[in-house]
């Protein structure tokens, strides 16, 4: 749903805010991308049915 580089950016910039050494692990950010994804999906769901 969300492309890969744009997320990882994303994630990098909101983690400079907080340290700015920080490294990710390309598997800590995929794990980090699938679930946004699925919370992202859930909410949708859950808005759907709100509006019927």
């Amino acid at each position: 749903i969300i492309r890969k580089l744009i997320f990882q950016r994303s994630v990098r910039e909101i983690a400079h805010d907080f340290k700015s050494d920080l490294r990710f692990q390309s598997s800590a950010i995929c794990a980090l991308q699938e679930s946004v994804e699925a919370y992202l999906v859930s909410l949708f769901e859950d808005i759907n049915l709100c509006a019927m």
